[in-house]
């Protein structure tokens, strides 16, 4: 099974994913990227804290999916 791994940002802080995760497919490596930048954005921007949330997916070698999330304000 492949192994993927998640980095994520927002307007304050960057994590590069060290561990990764194994996903049986890269549909499945994208899905769980887009449930994790929802769950972080939840919370993001519900404080207040933030207006974007994105989450970058990379395999061994290069990146393959990124999800942003933006919250704007009218």
């Amino acid at each position: 099974m492949p192994r993927y791994f998640f980095d994520i940002d927002d307007d304050q802080f960057s994590i590069s994913d060290t561990v990764g995760l194994d996903c049986p497919s890269l549909e499945a490596a994208s899905k769980e990227a887009v449930r994790v930048a929802a769950c972080i954005a939840k919370d993001l921007f519900s404080s207040g804290a933030g207006t974007r949330i994105t989450v970058r997916v990379r395999d061994i070698d290069q990146q393959v999916f990124e999800a942003t999330l933006l919250l704007k304000v009218t």
